[in-house]
């Protein structure tokens, strides 16, 4: 499946199997920002990328990604489980200031902190939608993990729609991650990936965050060309 040349569907089912893989690789990216990996999550993560190859991938940003997990292979599972986990406190959480927020908020704005009006307005997009963050009220709905979850959310909803013949419905979903993208997720990834990379302890999150940074440049191009 290696498609790294723009890349169009040519008929129904070419555009619901890459929506859907489109709404896995969002996935997989929320998770990375939202849950720590613990020792077995992982091993799954290097075993999979040892087993990805250039067929079965549609971006260069997906072999980076699998090229630094491979790299990983010769690590004590535990000992790495503990050098994410205080690689994960340092930039994101504390105790001391965290060195890259995962906060929208933090980079965009007349005032740069947590839950202003740009987090209200993420707040908004998902409601749009008919979504709603559960832990609403702890958890800023700018949290970048959110905004890579509403995308793989709004990728399924178009696989549905194509699949159910819905072709407008379809259209209005694509539009409406277009938009997203634009205001939202693809106006602060680049500054949210520089703090990282800038960071002395940056190296796990680092490949994850380059991974996002592309992923969201390569995914916006598709969806103005289907525009």
């Amino acid at each position: 499946m290696a498609q790294h040349e723009p890349f169009l569907p040519t008929d129904i089912e070419e555009a619901v199997a890459f929506a859907q893989y489109r709404a896995q690789t969002y996935a997989a990216a929320s998770e990375a920002f939202t849950v720590e990996p613990d020792a077995p999550k992982l091993r799954a993560l290097v075993a999979a990328a040892n087993q990805a190859s250039a067929q079965n991938t549609f971006w260069a940003c997906e072999e980076d990604l699998y090229g630094y997990l491979r790299a990983l292979s010769s690590s004590d599972p535990a000992e790495l489980r503990t050098r994410v986990a205080t690689e994960y406190a340092e930039l994101f959480v504390g105790p001391r200031a965290p060195l890259a927020p995962l906060y929208e908020s933090v980079y965009v704005g007349a005032i740069r902190r947590l839950n202003t009006d740009v987090t209200m307005r993420v707040r908004r997009f998902y409601e749009r939608e008919g979504l709603e963050v559960v832990r609403r009220n702890t958890v800023p709905n700018d949290h970048i993990g959110l905004e890579l979850e509403f995308m793989a959310a709004l990728c399924t909803r178009e696989a549905d729609a194509l699949e159910a013949g819905d072709a407008d419905e379809a259209q209005r979903l694509q539009g409406v991650q277009r938009d997203f993208l634009q205001t939202h997720l693809g106006a602060w990834v680049d500054a949210f990936a520089a703090r990282v990379a800038q960071a002395y302890c940056a190296h796990y999150y680092d490949a994850w965050t380059r991974f996002v940074q592309a992923f969201v440049s390569e995914d916006s191009a598709y969806l103005a060309r289907v525009s």
